[in-house]
């Protein structure tokens, strides 16, 4: 399972799915991705994390944003890998062909 930091916390509570990441790990993951261009940094990280807020919420044309893919692909994940809290759905013939 995974281990929580100082930096980043992820919990389910009342009902509700909660990530947190400090601003400093968040621009360390982003600045070290390979995709990222070596002559930018993060040099004021309330500003970065305002920035990332508004990426984060910008939708496509389809109402869909960055954090809609991402759970969709963790879902997607979770329910490859036989994780708990899925179920298949059952058709009324399936139901009525095993009794």
């Amino acid at each position: 399972m995974f281990k929580d930091t100082d930096e980043l916390r992820l919990s389910v509570q009342n009902g509700e799915l909660t990530i947190k990441i400090s601003l400093e790990l968040l621009a360390f993951a982003v600045t070290h991705a390979p995709q990222w261009p070596e002559k930018y940094f993060v040099d004021d990280l309330e500003k970065f994390g305002e920035s990332m807020i508004i990426a984060l919420g910008q939708e496509e044309e389809d109402g869909t944003n960055a954090i809609h893919r991402m759970f969709d692909e963790a879902a997607d994940y979770a329910l490859n890998q036989g994780y708990d809290g899925f179920a298949e759905v059952v058709e009324e013939e399936e139901l009525n062909d095993a009794t």
